[in-house]
C-alpha cells in the first residue's frame, strides 16, 4: 500500500488524519511541523504528502511539497487550508498540487483527494532539478533521484553506480567528512575532468546522509532557498523580517503579489496575498497570525475607512498604507500611520517597520 506523509501542526487533525489513513491500509508518517516533515519525508520518501499549507515557521506546506519533490519527483501532493484565496490557488496549480482540501472536510472527502493524486498522472520535473543522493556510512548509494543517475552516466561507474567510492576521486571521498558545515568541491571519475559541488544533512537514521551533487552549471542552486530547506539549512539573508507573525498584501496586481510573497518569504515571513478587501478580511479572520496588513488604497477605495474599522475590530495589527498616487494624508486621516508611495520594495516595508520597533523599545 502506498505511503502517506501528513503534516499539520494541529496535534488532533493530525493525529485523526493519520488514524484515517492507517485503517485504509497506507502506511503513514506524520509530521507537526515544515521542518520535520522535510526531515522524515527525505528518508521516507512517501507517495503522497498531505499537508497543511499555513504551518508554525517558515516553512509552510507548499515549501515541503516544493523541496520533497527534489528527492522524489514524482511524489502527489494534496494542500489542507482553512481558507483558499484564489492566489493560493493559482500558487498550488504552479506546484502542482493534486487537489486542494478545504477545512472542515469530512472522511470521505480526504480519502477522495489521496485516491485521486495516486491516480493523477506524476508531475511534471521541477524547476529547481538537483541531484540528491542517500548514501550509508560507508559511502553506499541506497537512493539516487534521476537527476543524480544522470549525472552518474558522466562518470566511470556509470548511471548504475552502487557506491560513491567509484563516482568520486579518493581524495575526494576524505573531503566529503566537511559536507555537513559547507559545500565541498569533489573530483569525479570521470572520462573527462570534472569538479562537482557536495553539500549533505547532518546524519540520520542509522547514519544515513542525504546529499545534494551539483554540476559547476549548477552552482547558483545552492542559493536557492529550497535546496537550503532540504539541506536543513538556516539560510542567511542580507535583511531580515524584524516581526514575529505573518504578512498580509492587499493589492489589485496578481504581478505585484506575486512578487511581494516571494520576497517576503525569502525573508523567512510567510505572506497571504489578496485581490479583494473581502478575500482580505477573510484571510485575516482564518490567520490569528498576520500581524502586519500592506493595503493598497485602491483595492478598497471609498470603503477604506469602513475595511479598517472591520479589520481593527477582529484584532490589532499595524497597517501599511500604499498607493500609487500621494495618500499619505488620507491614510494618516485613518489612523494609519504608515505610508509607502509605489513603487516600493520590501527593504521599504522592513526599514518602515525596524524603526517603528526602535521607537517602541
Amino acid at each position: 500500500m502506498a505511503g502517506i506523509l501528513v503534516v499539520d501542526d494541529e496535534r488532533g487533525y493530525r493525529e485523526e488524519l493519520a488514524s484515517l489513513f492507517s485503517l485504509e491500509g497506507y502506511e503513514v508518517a506524520a509530521a507537526g511541523s515544515g521542518s520535520e516533515a522535510i526531515e522524515i519525508g527525505v528518508y521516507e520518501r512517501p507517495e503522497v504528502l498531505v499537508a497543511d499549507w499555513m504551518l508554525k515557521g517558515q516553512i509552510h506546506g507548499l515549501h515541503v511539497a516544493e523541496v520533497l519533490r527534489m528527492v522524489r519527483p514524482d511524489i502527489r501532493a494534496v494542500l489542507i487550508t482553512g481558507f483558499s484565496s484564489r492566489d493560493l490557488r493559482e500558487q498550488a496549480d504552479r506546484q502542482q498540487v493534486s487537489d486542494f482540501v478545504e477545512k472542515p472536510f469530512d472522511q470521505d472527502r480526504i480519502l477522495g483527494a489521496v485516491t485521486k493524486a495516486l491516480q493523477d498522472e506524476p508531475p511534471k520535473t521541477s524547476s529547481c532539478s538537483v541531484a540528491v543522493v542517500e548514501v550509508g556510512s560507508d559511502h553506499a548509494i541506497r537512493y539516487a533521484n534521476s537527476k543524480a543517475r544522470g549525472m552518474f552516466a558522466e562518470t566511470l561507474a556509470g548511471s548504475g553506480a552502487e557506491s560513491l567510492e567509484r563516482v568520486l576521486a579518493t581524495t575526494s571521498l576524505n573531503d566529503l567528512a566537511a559536507v555537513e558545515d559547507r559545500w565541498v568541491r569533489v573530483a569525479v571519475r570521470g572520462r573527462r575532468p570534472l569538479t562537482w559541488l557536495a553539500r549533505a544533512r547532518a546524519r540520520g537514521p542509522g547514519g544515513r546522509r542525504l546529499m545534494v551533487l551539483l554540476d559547476m552549471e549548477q552552482q547558483h542552486c545552492q542559493h536557492y532557498p529550497s535546496v537550503g530547506m532540504l539541506l536543513g539549512l538556516n539560510i542567511p539573508a542580507h535583511t531580515h523580517w524584524p516581526f514575529g507573525g505573518r504578512a498580509l498584501i492587499v493589492d489589485r496586481e496578481p504581478l505585484v503579489r506575486r512578487m511581494f510573497v516571494t520576497a517576503f518569504e525569502h525573508l523567512g515571513c510567510t505572506c497571504h496575498a489578496a485581490a479583494t478587501a473581502q478575500e482580505a478580511l477573510q484571510l485575516y479572520l482564518a490567520d490569528d497570525g498576520i500581524s502586519v496588513t500592506i493595503l493598497d488604497y485602491d483595492v478598497a477605495g471609498e470603503g477604506t475607512a469602513q475595511w479598517l474599522q472591520t479589520q481593527r475590530g477582529i484584532r490589532p495589527c499595524t497597517l501599511i498604507g500604499t498607493s500609487a498616487v500621494e495618500r499619505g494624508a488620507e491614510f494618516a486621516a485613518l489612523g494609519v500611520e504608515h505610508f509607502l508611495p509605489k513603487p516600493f520594495t520590501v527593504g521599504d516595508v522592513v526599514e518602515m517597520l525596524t524603526r517603528q520597533t526602535e521607537q517602541l523599545q
